[in-house]
């Protein structure tokens, strides 16, 4: 990569993990269901007039919606309503990798390498030990939440992967229609008519100057960047850039926030990105072919990052 691409690399995963703690400031004033649809209703909407269709079809596109807008934010956002530090959070989520790959195995009949297989174990050393840290100290709800989240977004991109789809962005922007109902009738359902109204008319101009970042710049603007840079060089190059938004998410939240994570998660953090660096190393190899790490490959989608 040039280094102007690897400084966009860098600034993108940057302000994906700085994203992490403008939601969690978000979240003090709207419900998280509430606040995905609303996020999701500005992604969709602008976007619509000038991205064409995805190539693969509704039913992929649906199924990302669901996976994306419901599962994975539905779920991340209520962990960190409920107490989840957003820069744990941003570290939890990366576990998309190591979820992407075990999904790959079972649906797509990938196989993984040994490199990958030693960084699923790795990830989930690390895993283990910030819930025994967190154990004696907070719910592990939330905790457990999040991994869901995780998952959420990895089936997200077997489902693309498996569809064929070759532009991340148009399914991602289409796939944002999809949320918006669920989500505001659960938003209805949690807090009722008049809670859903009284949040809504308390949005003032530094909420809206939340959702501008967090819907235009850290979702379509540098996932815009985030794609170009995917199809200009090998997926090896450019996704273990990602691995800086954990670290970026998890300073802005201690500066912002004042998250001070224990001396053991800060240890488990370090080997979850170890297990995940480890396993991104690793190319998958299909039953009877070469592999073929240089490749393009169907983008992955959603917005990794919060």
């Amino acid at each position: 990569m040039t280094r102007r691409d690897a400084l966009l690399a860098a600034f993108v995963a940057a302000v994906w993990g700085i994203n992490f703690v403008v939601s969690a400031l978000m979240l003090r004033h709207l419900s998280p269901f509430l606040f995905t649809a609303i996020r999701f209703f500005l992604v969709a909407v602008p976007a619509i007039f000038l991205v064409g269709r995805p190539t693969a079809g509704w039913k992929p596109t649906v199924l990302v919606g669901l996976f994306i807008g419901c599962l994975q934010f539905g779920l991340m956002f209520w962990a960190i309503r409920l107490g989840l530090p957003a820069g744990l959070a941003s570290l939890l989520i990366q576990f998309v990798t190591v979820f992407t790959l075990i999904l790959g195995v079972l649906v797509l009949k990938e196989r993984p390498t040994r490199l990958q297989l030693l960084g699923v174990l790795v990830g989930l050393a690390g895993l283990a030990l910030i819930g025994v840290a967190r154990q004696g100290s907070a719910s592990m709800l939330p905790f457990f939440m999040v991994l869901v989240a995780a998952l959420g977004w990895a089936a997200a991109n077997v489902t693309v992967r498996k569809s064929g789809e070759q532009s991340g962005l148009a399914i991602s922007v289409w796939s944002a229609l999809v949320p918006i109902v669920p989500m505001l009738l659960a938003a209805f359902a949690l807090d009722g008519a008049d809670g859903v109204r009284a949040q809504v008319t308390s949005i003032d101009w530094p909420m809206v100057g939340g959702f501008v970042f967090t819907s235009w710049i850290a979702t379509l603007g540098c996932f815009a960047i985030w794609m170009n840079l995917m199809k200009r060089y090998p997926t090896a190059a450019v996704t273990p850039w990602s691995l800086c938004t954990p670290p970026v998410g998890m300073l802005a939240g201690a500066i912002v926030l004042h998250e001070l994570p224990q001396p053991v998660e800060w240890v488990g953090a370090a080997i979850v990105l170890l297990g995940i660096l480890v396993a991104s190393a690793g190319g998958m190899r299909l039953p009877g072919r070469r592999r073929t790490r240089d490749r393009p490959t169907p983008a992955a989608v959603g917005d990794p990052r919060g």
